[in-house]
């Protein structure tokens, strides 16, 4: 009889598919970790400019400077409270209609586009040929010598709607009006004689 025996390579081909196949799962973890810590760090970059984009409008509301707000647009216009619905809770509901009765009740929503350059309005963003990536719901009111302001800042592009990246409540104080003869009402200034 004669007896052939075989290479010996058969142990070592299923040894090297072995390690191969170790070294394809250690890759798609390697790509998966990546992928994660892109959309972890994009994240990060959207929530530190919607914080800075909230505290600037803030400011310039505190400041009186609304004309850069653009033009007010009425709630029914952009209508954002299915989107907020799954971001707010009682309190934050309780004081967007708080504000909503205010007599002095104002609402902005400037858009942002992709590299977070703000436009007064979607029309103004649309006319210089780019498309809505982030925009802002600002509520502004006075109730009981507090000017309250609302700022939701939400993802609102193609991809992604709604998703609320930073929310900021801002109130200041308004000293109540006294009436006295000569006064002028917001500068405290004496007022010209007639």
């Amino acid at each position: 009889m004669s007896g052939r025996r075989g290479s010996g390579s058969g142990p070592f081909l299923m040894e090297m598919i072995l390690v191969s196949g170790f070294f394809i799962i250690c890759a798609a973890l390697c790509v998966t970790v990546f992928v994660k810590a892109d959309s972890t760090s994009r994240r990060a970059r959207d929530i530190n400019q919607a914080v800075l984009a909230a505290e600037t409008l803030a400011e310039e509301i505190k400041a009186g400077q609304v004309e850069t707000l653009g033009d007010g647009l009425p709630m029914p216009d952009r209508d954002f409270s299915g989107f907020l619905a799954q971001w707010e809770n009682d309190g934050q509901r309780a004081r967007r209609e708080l504000i909503s009765q205010a007599e002095d009740f104002h609402s902005y929503a400037p858009v942002w586009d992709e590299d977070w350059n703000r436009y007064p309005d979607a029309g103004a963003l649309a006319a210089a040929g780019k498309e809505t990536a982030y925009a802002a719901q600002v509520l502004c009111g006075t109730v009981d010598h507090m000017q309250m302001t609302q700022i939701v800042i939400m993802r609102y592009g193609a991809r992604d709607k709604g998703t609320v990246l930073y929310a900021l409540n801002a109130d200041q104080y308004i000293k109540p009006y006294r009436e006295k003869a000569g006064f002028d009402r917001w500068r405290g200034n004496r007022a010209e004689e007639k």
